[in-house]
């Protein structure tokens, strides 16, 4: 069959999928992944994953026909956080990018760093300033940029830092928050990059991860080899120690990611365990979901975590190379036998 020909039918068959009002195959369902089970009443419910772009875009008349090739993957995803224009960003340290993710708009883009992405790691938001904050690892800096402008506005760094890995904003003090793990630090900086103070040291935290703010200013930091949490008032004085080393709930082994929401919930994940876990500021467990393995609502090193002001969780599932999205649905009332 000559080339023409052979063209000439691929046009025609595209051309008749077309005419006949072809549609994109039905989202997946995932309605029974909800936690805890039936009967009782659901507070986790799993409702997207994605990992490529084709779980975002819908697929043209030839990729429903052919079958569809994806232009952008997750490698590693570590670190998301969320716009009050419900834009998704995911820092990717393998593939060295900041997706930029709009499910309602369909759209896929990438956040541009006129050096070039290193190693880009925990990501923050702040709703009132509209300022997005990443951490490089790889560059030893930490970038600021406007929304919806996405510029640069400024970027810290200069020899500050050995491995920043954690950024939280707090409105309130006009102030950044670094964690920075080789330092074995928190750092604080006002919104010109200019440094403030210094908040935690390594009498308080062995190996900072990720960190978080609350809307009263608390800040939660990721302890990593303490094998716990710890909140902090904005002095840097110890408010609360959460976890110990252990293999039961309310326990961590390798606590990576954490997120508050405005209700008071904390989440943290945990590589080890594959699951996050919901507490509250005394410490009572909430939920745990999740265990390990490549199943919708499982988990293969899960990183970074944020809620959104929808009470979405988003879940970097780092060895799935995928994003979990959850509705929490918790009460005040649901936190579990201690």
């Amino acid at each position: 069959m000559s080339f023409f020909r052979l063209r000439y039918l691929v046009v025609l068959a595209v051309f008749l999928v077309a005419a006949c009002g072809a549609s994109p195959p039905p989202p997946p369902d995932y309605s029974k992944y909800v936690w805890p089970p039936a009967p009782e009443k659901p507070r986790v419910k799993l409702i997207k994953i994605i990992y490529s772009d084709l779980d975002i875009r819908d697929m043209d008349s030839a990729e429903l026909l052919f079958g569809a090739e994806s232009s952008f993957r997750f490698l590693k995803p570590f670190g998301v956080a969320v716009d009050k224009r419900d834009n998704i960003y995911v820092s990717d340290d393998q593939k060295k990018t900041v997706a930029v993710i709009n499910l309602e708009k369909k759209k896929l883009d990438f956040l541009f760093n006129p050096s070039g992405w290193g190693w880009p790691l925990g990501i923050a938001y702040d709703s009132e300033s509209d300022l997005l904050a990443v951490a490089d690892a790889a560059r030893k800096q930490v970038f600021v940029y406007e929304l919806p402008k996405k510029k640069i506005k400024f970027v810290i760094g200069g020899g500050v830092f050995r491995n920043p890995v954690g950024v939280a904003f707090d409105p309130a003090l006009k102030r950044i928050y670094v964690s920075d793990s080789k330092l074995h630090k928190i750092l604080a900086f006002d919104y010109k990059g200019k440094f403030v103070k210094e908040i935690a040291d390594a009498s308080t935290l062995s190996f900072p991860g990720t960190i978080a703010t609350d809307p009263q200013g608390r800040i939660y930091a990721i302890d990593s080899m303490g094998f716990r949490f710890v909140v902090l008032s904005p002095d840097g004085d110890l408010i609360k120690s959460i976890g110990e080393h252990g293999d039961r709930p309310g326990m961590f082994t390798r606590p990576k990611g954490i997120t508050v929401d405005r209700k008071g919930h904390i989440f943290v994940t945990d590589a080890a365990f594959a699951n996050f876990q919901v507490f509250d500021l005394q410490g009572r467990l909430y939920i745990f979901v999740g265990g390990n393995g490549t199943a919708p609502g499982q988990f293969s090193l899960p990183m970074g975590a944020f809620i959104d002001h929808n009470d979405k969780l988003y879940i970097a599932d780092s060895y799935n190379r995928r994003l979990q999205i959850f509705q929490i649905l918790l009460d005040d009332d649901t936190a579990l036998p201690q």
